[in-house]
Formats: structure tokens, sequence, C-alpha cells
């Protein structure tokens, strides 16, 4: 049976014991990036100690709006609340047992303000470290070439800026390089076509950013481009700058320029990482989609692109385990971070217009794993 949030209690509330404080203290800072960084953390709870059920999820006054937010979710995504309960779970395992007890919910819901706010601070310290490293990551395929045909020696300084903080002169549609970059993957040949004339349509609204159902468009950055073939999968989440921004929040930030270090002393072997998990991949997405584009910090949309929603469609291309890419792709990651394969378990412009026709984001990679699939099973 689910595990429920507890009734409210009469009783006096509980208080946290030193070991329990010490543990939220030490382990909190790491839960934004193994559950979704959008969402409440106590709404992720809620929902995904019910489980898959919707009608599980409790019927207090309070947590209502962990109902209304339950009732907007599908199958998958109530499944992937399920995952990141368990993930919250694991690395604070005193939570499950309070939450096996029969402790008031008010008091569950101090205890998720306390973690909230540790985790919250380690996501903005990754977003500036991310944004003041990010221009040395970007591959130098990705820069503009010189009169002569090659990249010239002052690429990388003519990227950066003193302060990141306080410049978005070379984030956004405002250079080719990072447009190149954000570019959806469905704009390319345009681009590639007409690189100035594709980041202005791009900056203006001019080439679609979302598609026919409001879901943003996978960017270029998210791929290896020498082995995509036109599908929305193949070389998905292999792209080299996402690889280096991963290395830099969870091993070193050595370890992101290509240098040797120890995974001894790296932070996913500190909090007890050894293997790479879906959403630590899509949270390093969301990072370098955040600071490639030109807001000023973390928020929750860039010009129509509505970051909690494209975290969840990149969480949901690894709800499928027996998806042949599922495996293929946490292999490849494991090698690529750990060295080894491991086993896989589980004033603003205006806005883009939105593609009116044509199957969505979501609608082609549905498509796309099936065909994987039956062709599996064959």
């Amino acid at each position: 049976m689910a595990t429920q949030l507890s009734e409210n209690n009469p009783q006096s509330e509980p208080k946290l014991t030193p070991q329990e404080n010490e543990e939220i203290r030490e382990k909190s800072s790491w839960l934004r990036r193994v559950a979704n960084p959008f969402v409440d953390l106590y709404i992720v709870v809620s929902i995904g100690a019910a489980g898959s059920a919707a009608t599980e999820v409790s019927r207090r006054p309070e947590d209502r709006r962990a109902r209304d937010h339950a009732q907007d979710l599908t199958l998958v995504q109530r499944e992937i609340y399920t995952a990141d309960f368990n993930a919250i779970t694991s690395h604070l395992p005193f939570l499950k047992s309070r939450l096996e007890s029969d402790v008031p919910s008010k008091f569950i819901q101090k205890i998720l303000r306390q973690v909230q706010s540790f985790a919250s601070r380690a996501r903005q310290t990754d977003t500036k470290t991310t944004k003041r490293s990010i221009v040395k990551l970007i591959p130098q395929k990705y820069l503009p070439l010189g009169e002569n045909g090659k990249i010239p020696a002052n690429a990388y300084q003519d990227l950066e800026v003193k302060d990141p903080d306080a410049s978005k002169s070379w984030r956004g549609w405002e250079t080719l390089t990072t447009a190149r970059l954000l570019c959806p993957i469905d704009h390319l040949a345009t681009f590639e076509t007409d690189p100035e004339s594709s980041r202005m349509k791009l900056r203006d609204g001019g080439l679609s950013l979302i598609d026919s159902k409001g879901d943003p468009k996978f960017p270029a950055f998210l791929y290896d481009e020498d082995v995509m073939d036109g599908s929305l999968a193949q070389g998905l989440f292999r792209g080299p700058l996402l690889l280096s921004v991963y290395k830099l929040i969870f091993i070193v930030p050595s370890a992101a320029t290509g240098a040797k270090v120890s995974l001894k002393r790296g932070n996913s072997r500190i909090h007890g990482m050894e293997k790479v998990i879906p959403s630590t991949i899509c949270y390093a997405a969301i990072q370098a989609y955040v600071v490639l584009c030109s807001v000023s910090e973390w928020k929750e949309e860039w010009k129509g692109i509505k970051f909690p929603r494209l975290y969840m469609l990149l969480r949901e291309q690894f709800a499928y385990p027996d998806d042949p890419w599922y495996s293929n792709t946490l292999q490849w990651w494991n090698e690529q971070v750990f060295g080894a394969s491991q086993q896989t378990d589980g004033n603003q412009p205006p806005e883009t217009t939105q593609d009116a026709e044509g199957p969505s984001t979501r609608e082609r990679s549905d498509y796309e794993r099936q065909e994987r699939m039956r062709a599996a099973a064959e």
C-alpha cells in the first residue's frame, strides 16, 4: 500500500533529533539535482508517496495544492514523481521513517521547507558556477570561423565578460555561437544555410521554439550532431556541452575540461551516487539552457519556453526502461562519467511563435519509441 502523509495529530508537534538536523544540512543540497527542481518538495512527496493512484493523494485541506497538481499529470508523469519521492527518501532515510509514523502533516511540511531552503541554495550555486564556466566548455566546432576559415585565437575571449552575472551580451540570440546551441534541431538545416538570418528569426519569433502542443522543442546542444539522423532520439543527451556541464556540477569543475580527477572526491561519490541517473542528466540540461539563454538568474520561463515543461518532457524520455534507447543512453553516460559500463535501473523581445501544425515533440518521441520497441521485439 502506498505511503500516506499522516492526518494532523492532536498531540504536541514532534521535534527533529540532532542527527536528523545534521542529515538535512549535509544531504539536502543534493535533492534539487535528483528531483524536480521546479516543484515544491511537499507536492513532490505528497504525490510520490501516493504512487500512481490519483485517488490516494491526501484529501486534507492543506494538501489541496498537491491534489490539484496531481490532476494535471499523466500516468507517466506520476511515475516520475514516485521516482523523485524514492530519490528524496533514499537521500534522507529518516524522512521515510517519519512519513510512515503517525506525525502531523504540518511537521512534514516544516521538514521539507528546511530541506527546500538548502536545496534551492545549491541550485543557485550550480547556476552561478555554470555561468562562470560555460564559455570555456563550448566545443570549438560551435565557434564562428574567422575570414581565413579558421577559429580565431581570441574566439573564447570574445565570448567572455568580466562579470557574467551583470551581462547578457554574449548569451541567448545575441551571438551566433549561443544561438546555434539553442537552435531547435528541426531548424538546424536552415541555421546552417543562413546563420545570421536564422539567429534574428529565432530572436524575433520567426522560427518557433515550441511545438504545436506548446512544449519546448529540443535544442541542438542536447545532441551529438555527428550521429543525428533526423529522429528525435538519435544523439539525444549526448551533446559535448551537456556532458561538460554535467561533469562540472556532478563531479568537479576540472573534470568538465577533460582533466583527470579522482572520482572518490567528486560530488557524485560524496553524495553516494555511483551511477548516472536520468534526473541528473535532465537537471544539467536545464542548467545549461538557463545559462545559455539571456535570463539573469534561474527562472521558469524565457521567450515562451517554459522550463518546467521542458524538464518534464526530458524526464519522460527515460520513462520506458524496455526501450533499447534507455539502456544504451545510460550505458553511454556511465562510460563517459565513471569510465565503465554500469547496469541501468531507472525588456523582452516578442515571444516565439508556436507551430500550429505537425506532430508535437511528445507525439514524435512516442511514435519513435514505439517503433524502436517493436523492432527490438522482433
